[in-house]
Order: C-alpha cells, then structure tokens, then sequence
C-alpha cells in the first residue's frame, strides 16, 4: 500500500529513478569492456547478517545493494541503493522510512612511487533521497520470512545531493609468505562531503593475509559522521549508529566474498555476501589456503552458519578437520508474543572436528558423506528497542552435530577451473542454561528458543 495516495510517483519514478539507473548501468557497461580490469564487485547487506556481534536492530541501515569496480590505479566507480528506517524512535513522529541512492567516480590524481607506496584520490557523485521501492522489497521480504512488517510511512520531500571528497591510501608493509601467499598493512584516509546532507570521515588500517582471490581481512578503523539535513532525525539516527570506532572482517574466497562491519559504540552491525564479476587470473582455481569455508543457510528460523576448517589429517582412513562454527540468527515471530513488541537475536560458536565417512581416495568423489560434533556457547538475548536489556541475554552450553552430504559441481559458466563444494546437511543442537534466571518468560513456550532439543536443514557452499 502507497503511504500516500496523492502523491506523483511515477512522475518521481521518471524523473529520478530511470536517470540513477541508467547512469549505473553505462558506468557498469564501461567497467565489463575494460581489458585491465581489477575487480568489479556486487554485494547485497543486511543488519540481520551482521554476525551476531551486536543486536540485530533489523532498523537503521536495515540493508542495501552496492556495486564496486575498479581499473586498477586508474578508475574507480561505486554505487549503493539504501533502505533505512527509524522504527524505535521514541517519538513516533520520528518513525519513518527512506530510500537512499547514490553513485561516483573516483580518479587518482597523485602516485607515491608511481602507486607502489600510496594514491591519492579525488571521488566526486550524487546521492538522491527518495520514496519509492525500499518499503515495499522490505515488507515483500518480511512476510515471506514471518517477520513483523514495520510499514513505516516515508518523509514527504525528496531531494539530490552532490558530493565531493577524497581518499587517500598509504602501503605501510606488503611481506610474502610461503604458497604465494603474502601480508600486507594499508592505511586509508577517507572524506565525502554531500551537499546538505552529510560529511563523513574515517581513518582505517587494512590487514590482509593470504593470495588473490584467497584472502581474509582486518580492517580496525574510526569514523566520524554529521548529520547536516534538517528535520531529519532518521538519517541522524543512522549516522549516530555508523560512528565511531569501526571493524571491518572480511573473507575473499575464489568469485565469492562475505564480510561484517561492526560499529561497537552504537550497538550496531550488518554483513554481506557477493561476487567479484571480474578477477585477476592469479586468483583462478582451487589453490588449498590452509582453511576450508562452508557458508550455510539453516531452516526453522536459525539463519546462517559459517564454518571454518583447518588442520586436515588422515585418520582411519579417512580425511577429518578441526572446525569452528559461527552460527547467528534472528529470533522470528512465532518463538515470540504478539504483545509487547519484542525482538530478539542468538549468535553461538562451537569448536570440534569433521570426518568424512567414506575412506579416502586420490580422486574426489562427486559425492561425499560427513558428520561433525562440536561445543561451545551459545546466548539469546530479547530487547524492545535498539538497545538490549541486560536482564534479557541468557548464556548456554551447546553441543552441535551436523550429519550431510557434499557434492562437487563445476560451474563452467563461472569459471573452468573452479569447482565448488555445496552441501545439505541435519543439525541436531542440545542446549544447556548457565543462567535460567536470565530467561526471558516472553516467548512463546510451544516454540520457545530456550528448549533443550532443536534441529534445522541446512544447504551450503564450501567457498
């Protein structure tokens, strides 16, 4: 349902979305001809895949699409389309929605050595604020999932901002390691000023290990933001939970990437997961980085799961693995009371081991049968705001045994010489409290998250 009948959206849809569009998909059109390309990247975020490293607000910067290319030391383009929200507002006049687009460029116009130790950017774009596509995916998707639907009702006036800025980056250490490997440690200095609407600055260092396409990134940082759009409190809101110190993890692993940018003063975080369209050719194939990937996505509202595997031996014949597994989730609606209004998050990590049943062999088999057992701890936590209630986060031991199946499946119109491993699997989870008395009695009994014996299906992808 429109929040408001009267209104021209298709005279906005005209004026404003057709000419952000189409000026994306030329600049992306320039970006796939190019013969040098770098990296030409899309990623799709959300605060629900934040990594269960704070609450999950589903509010704020609830998610967004960005697009990023790069031709290497020459060209940079970027893009992002927004959705946020401000649902926990304690005035209610401040509860709304907004679109949020924007799009630059960003050309060197400085090489320190000629870029070996650092370029100096200038990024320049627009960013226009609109009203008509974010509520509707969001409640599309909500009610798919049995999500409470916000509805929140969007501003009245739309607008474009300009915006001028710069980025500047310094190589402070580029050592090689052994299998091609190397660590490097970059330092980024970044400032966008939008007309009427923001400035924001951030200062980050930017460790990564590993080789092309096969890597994992720390990225500690700070950033500072000002809200300068009047009778705005959502877009102050937001930019309040996006300041201050900053974490950035990420993970590269062949086409595929996921990482979570943690905000831990404001109590805020989301994730992503995406794919590099284009690819430097030391980055083909499936090079062993020493540590396996299985991201997953778990039935009965347990959300994602992302595996890490390492120190693969031979033990009776078979090929087993230490595990660590990073599992977190929002808490639907029907673990939860119609009223109060309450959200709530799990996040657990569990260590252990992996065995495949069948004996090894030289040759991989297209398919390929496992189990796992692993513990470790697990906490839940309820909250009526943005903010969680001390009160309301229980701990608990979990021990966690997942019995599947993996399967080998090239995907030729990717890549040749990239075969991934996807998966299904059972997960039975037996869950003990460390502090019953932390327990929340608002939840739902015949579903409650706090009982002893739970189970999901997951399907994943070794990446």
């Amino acid at each position: 349902m429109l929040p408001n009948p009267g209104f021209d959206y298709l005279g906005q849809f005209r004026s404003m979305r057709i000419p952000i569009v189409a000026f994306l998909i030329f600049l992306l059109s320039v970006a796939i001809q190019a013969q040098d390309s770098r990296s030409l990247e899309i990623g799709l975020y959300n605060d629900n895949w934040g990594g269960g490293f704070t609450s999950i607000y589903d509010d704020l910067r609830t998610y967004h699409l960005q697009v990023d290319y790069e031709k290497r030391q020459k060209l940079r383009i970027y893009g992002r389309v927004s959705f946020l929200t401000n649902r926990f507002d304690t005035d209610s006049s401040h509860q709304r929605s907004l679109d949020e687009w924007s799009a630059g460029v960003a050309v060197p116009v400085f090489k320190f050595k000629q870029g070996e130790t650092g370029i100096f950017w200038l990024r320049s774009g627009l960013l226009a604020r609109t009203s008509i596509v974010g509520r509707s995916i969001q409640n599309a998707v909500h009610d798919l999932l049995d999500i409470d639907e916000p509805n929140l009702p969007y501003y009245d006036t739309d607008g474009v901002h300009p915006s001028i800025g710069y980025q500047l980056e310094l190589n402070l250490l580029d050592m090689p390691l052994s299998n091609n490997s190397s660590m490097t440690v970059r330092l980024s200095h970044t400032l966008d000023y939008t007309h009427n609407y923001s400035t924001i600055a951030s200062i980050n260092a930017r460790m990564t290990r590993g080789r092309p396409g096969h890597e994992i990134e720390f990225s500690p940082g700070y950033v500072f933001a000002d809200n300068q759009l009047e009778n705005n409190q959502l877009l102050r809101n937001v930019l309040d939970a996006e300041s201050g110190p900053r974490l950035g993890i990420r993970v590269n692993r062949n086409r595929i990437f996921y990482d979570f940018q943690i905000f831990p003063e404001g109590g805020f975080s989301y994730g992503g997961i995406g794919i590099n369209l284009l690819r430097g050719k030391n980055s083909e194939g499936n090079i062993d980085p020493g540590v396996g990937i299985r991201g997953s996505v778990l039935g009965n509202s347990y959300g994602y799961s992302v595996q890490y595997s390492f120190l693969s031996k031979n033990a009776f014949n078979r090929n087993m693995s230490l595990i660590v597994n990073h599992g977190y989730h929002t808490i639907l609606k029907k673990s939860l009371p119609v009223s109060p209004v309450v959200s709530a998050h799990a996040s657990q990590i569990t260590f252990g081991a992996e065995m495949q049943l069948l004996p090894k062999r030289e040759s991989p088999r297209k398919i390929e049968p496992f189990v796992n057992l692993s513990a470790g701890h697990k906490f839940i936590s309820l909250y009526s705001g943005v903010m969680p209630d001390e009160e309301t986060i229980s701990h608990h031991f979990i021990l966690n045994t997942d019995q599947g199946v993996e399967v080998n499946l090239p995907l030729n119109f990717i890549s040749k010489s990239w075969v991934p491993t996807f998966s299904i699997f059972h997960r039975l989870m037996v869950l003990g409290s460390l502090t019953p008395d932390k327990e929340s009695g608002l939840v739902n009994p015949d579903n409650s998250p706090y009982r002893t014996y739970q189970s999901a299906v997951g399907v994943g992808m070794r990446l």
